[in-house]
C-alpha cells in the first residue's frame, strides 16, 4: 500500500510521489530524510512520477523538467539526485550508500539489488551540455543515455561513472575508477580509464562469513563453469 505525499505548489496534478507505509514510518521516526527540491527555470513541472521505499538515511532530490520516474526499492544511505529532461532512474532493494550523486538527463540509470555504494560516488549520465560539430552546425551528442549495473556489485570510494557504462552482476569497481564502458559479471575493474584487473569473482559485505549474496554467486559459478 502506497501512501501520496502532499504535492508542492510546482508539481501539477498529472504528478504522483508515493511512500510506502514502511517509508512513511522511517520519515516520521527521523530514521529516514526526504527533501524535494524544485531546480531550473521552469515554474511548473508535470508526469512526475516518484515512488520510495526507502527505510533509512538522506534523499535529496533536485528536480528541474518534467516527465520522469524514479522507483526507489528498500535502500537505505545517502543519495543526491538530479533530474532534468525526461529520465528514469531505478535503485533496487537492499542496496546501501554512503554518498553519491547521481545526475539524470535525458537517460535511464539501473543499480541492481544489493549493491554497496562507498561515498564521493558521481553517476553522470549525460553530458549535460551540447557539442557542436562545426562542419555541420549540429549537436552530435544529445542522444538518450544510460548507465546500467547489476545485482551485488560493489564500487569503491570516489568512482565516476559515465554513460554507456554497463557493470555486470556480482562485480566490484575500485577506488578511483573512471568506468565508461561495459564489463561482464564477476568481474574486478579499475583505473582511468577503468579496465579489467581479474575475472571471476565476487565479493562479500563481511570479511570473515560469505553472505547469500555472495553464495548464491558461487553456485552459480559452479552450475555453468
Amino acid at each position: 500500500m502506497y501512501h501520496h505525499m502532499k504535492l508542492p505548489q510546482w508539481a501539477d496534478r498529472t504528478c504522483r510521489i508515493r511512500f510506502t507505509l514502511e517509508s512513511k514510518e522511517a520519515l516520521y521516526v527521523g530514521k529516514l530524510k526526504f527533501q524535494l527540491i524544485k531546480d531550473g527555470v521552469k515554474n511548473k513541472l508535470s508526469g512526475l512520477d516518484f515512488t520510495v521505499d526507502a527505510i533509512a538515511g538522506k534523499i535529496k532530490l533536485f528536480v528541474a523538467d518534467n516527465n520522469s520516474t524514479i522507483k526507489l526499492g528498500r535502500i537505505t544511505g545517502n543519495y543526491e539526485i538530479h533530474l532534468w529532461r525526461k529520465s528514469v532512474l531505478t535503485i533496487k532493494n537492499q542496496t546501501t550508500c554512503n554518498d553519491a550523486r547521481l545526475i539524470c538527463d535525458n537517460s535511464e540509470i539501473v543499480i541492481g539489488e544489493d549493491c554497496l555504494l562507498s561515498d564521493q560516488i558521481v553517476f553522470q549520465s549525460n553530458d549535460q551540455h551540447g557539442i557542436i560539430d562545426l562542419n555541420t552546425n549540429e549537436i552530435v551528442n544529445d542522444t538518450h543515455k544510460t548507465i546500467l549495473v547489476g545485482d551485488h556489485v560493489w564500487i569503491g570510494r570516489r568512482v565516476n561513472l559515465l554513460h554507456g557504462t554497463k557493470i555486470g552482476s556480482g562485480s566490484i569497481v575500485g577506488l578511483g575508477s573512471l568506468v565508461n564502458k561495459k564489463f561482464k559479471k564477476n568481474s574486478l575493474v579499475a583505473g582511468v580509464p577503468a579496465k579489467t584487473i581479474k575475472d571471476d569473482v565476487t565479493w562479500s559485505r563481511q570479511t570473515s562469513s560469505i553472505d547469500n549474496y555472495a553464495t548464491k554467486i558461487m553456485s552459480d559459478f559452479r552450475k555453468n563453469k
